[in-house]
């Protein structure tokens, strides 16, 4: 009851009536009072060891400092754009992710350098840590990082209203120059406040559709699609950005499609795949893949290289290894050291399905070898659960690493990696839930050699045609074209 009160006062009292209705705040106290009930024993007790007083100050403070941001980017109440004249050619980029395994920052930071742009990099949280990594990455002369190492920045991602910091802002504010680059909605609501300050010009970058995306849920103990709540704020930051952005950029054309019809756009929406580069193959330092899993040549390896997990559901292609005798499937990524909980549980699922012995779980490579580190593998493969629309339209990075390697792909039969993998006959799709559909696709590959020779002749075909260069040059394209509208002025 006292957190309804809590609510109602917020709402009549804190400018949330004004800001959402009546209709809007009535929902908004009825849902989050629907998700804090549960809560209750856990804050009880939170309460008992900590200040109460202090904890409720803090939660106040950052609705109420959400509420004078939301105001201040409505678009009735945007002042106009200061008139700074010539901007200098640098590139402010700001993004919240582990950079060492963020292919699509670095060829971003790269194309801007090779552009003549200075490239500075703000990035409030390093992966959940307050520490920036050791040793931080060199990306070049032409390249500087700036880690900001405030613990609530690591709470950015998981915590409403998970697309505003102040102190980012602040950050921002403080060093921002040239073109801001804000790399997804996480980031973008608060380089559209600080560019409309600082009057620069704003690319919003979308790597994924934020609210059709998914969120961990304590109760299931599995990923779901995100609720109502979360969904309507990260719907209306995306129309922001689409009406107030100087340009938005996103990964596939679904998802441009989609956001033109939330908010039309005068320019649309650009679109650069997260193609690699050829160059990208350097020499692996580890050992080779199949003397890394202990096979001959003789034996038809298929690989998974990337981020694991509950949201990754490689679960029934481990399954599908029970129809596929002889086949070997390797797992490569982040936390599979041994012992750990995502070794364990595969391992489990090997076991439960007989296929122990087909399974071999590898430690990641630095992303500047994935390509080279899949050499070795007859076939890469992808899949993801269909959550959400965000999993449904993804064209990941993997696709195309997977083709730089030359190898055939098999994935699951989602919209945008169908259309790829059909038009340049390069695998094939199947349901990712059911496993003997995985197998039959594995098996088409494995027994018939002169169709995988095809598939595996084809990737060269396919990347011909999406050039990395041509593909990177359209952001780079797009940064001389903005800094051109301001005639060109400033700091070469």
């Amino acid at each position: 009851m006292q957190i309804r009160h809590g609510l109602r006062y917020l709402y009549h009292q804190r400018g949330l009536k004004r800001l959402l209705g009546v209709k809007g705040g009535l929902r908004l106290v009825r849902s989050l009072t629907t998700v804090l009930y549960p809560l209750l024993p856990r804050t009880r007790s939170v309460c008992a060891r900590l200040n109460p007083g202090r904890v409720f100050k803090r939660w106040g403070e950052r609705w109420l400092a959400t509420l004078d941001l939301a105001r201040q980017l409505t678009p009735k109440s945007l002042p106009a754009r200061l008139n700074v004249g010539a901007i200098p050619r640098i590139v402010t980029m700001i993004v919240v992710s582990d950079i060492r395994v963020d292919p699509r920052v670095y060829k971003a930071a790269q194309t801007a350098a090779k552009r003549g742009f200075q490239v500075r990099i703000i990035i409030p949280c390093f992966h959940g840590t307050r520490e920036p990594p050791t040793p931080v990455p060199d990306w070049g002369p032409s390249i500087v990082f700036d880690f900001l190492q405030a613990s609530h920045h690591a709470l950015l991602n998981h915590f409403y209203p998970w697309l505003i910091d102040s102190n980012v802002k602040k950050q921002l504010l403080a060093s921002g120059e040239g073109v801001i680059h804000a790399h997804d909605l996480n980031t973008c609501v608060m380089a559209l406040a600080a560019g409309r300050e600082l009057g620069l010009p704003v690319i919003c970058d979308f790597h994924e559709w934020f609210s059709e995306n998914v969120q961990w849920s304590t109760r299931a103990k599995a990923y779901v699609r995100n609720t109502w709540f979360k969904r309507t704020v990260m719907r209306r930051a995306e129309a922001l950005c689409m009406q107030q952005a100087d340009a938005v950029v996103t990964v596939c054309d679904s998802i441009a499609n989609e956001l033109l019809k939330l908010q039309p756009r005068r320019d649309g929406v650009h679109v650069v795949r997260n193609i690699p580069s050829f160059d990208q193959g350097v020499a692996v330092t580890g050992v080779p893949l199949r003397q890394a899993c202990g096979v001959d040549d003789a034996t038809f390896l298929l690989l998974w290289q990337g981020g694991i997990g509950p949201s990754r559901l490689l679960e029934p292609v481990i399954a599908a290894l029970a129809y596929l005798p002889g086949v070997v499937f390797a797992i490569r990524g982040p936390g599979l050291e041994d012992g750990s909980p995502y070794w364990n549980h595969y391992e489990q699922v090997a076991a439960n399905e007989g296929v122990s012995a087909q399974l071999r779980l590898l430690p990641p490579v630095p992303s500047a070898q994935v390509v080279a580190a899949a050499h070795g593998a007859n076939a890469g493969i992808w899949t993801l659960p269909n959550l959400s629309k965000n999993f449904y339209f993804a064209l990941p990075n993997k696709i195309f690493e997977y083709l730089t390697s030359g190898l055939p792909v098999v994935g699951a039969n989602f919209p945008e990696v169908k259309r790829l993998i059909d038009k340049y006959e390069v695998g094939f799709t199947f349901d990712p839930y059911d496993s003997k559909s995985i197998a039959q696709v594995v098996a088409k590959l494995r027994d018939n050699p002169a169709i995988s020779a095809r598939c595996a002749a084809n990737t060269r075909v396919a990347l011909r045609d999406m050039n990395a260069d041509t593909e990177w040059n359209k952001l780079g394209d797009l940064y001389d074209s903005i800094f051109q509208q301001r005639r060109g002025g400033g700091v070469e």
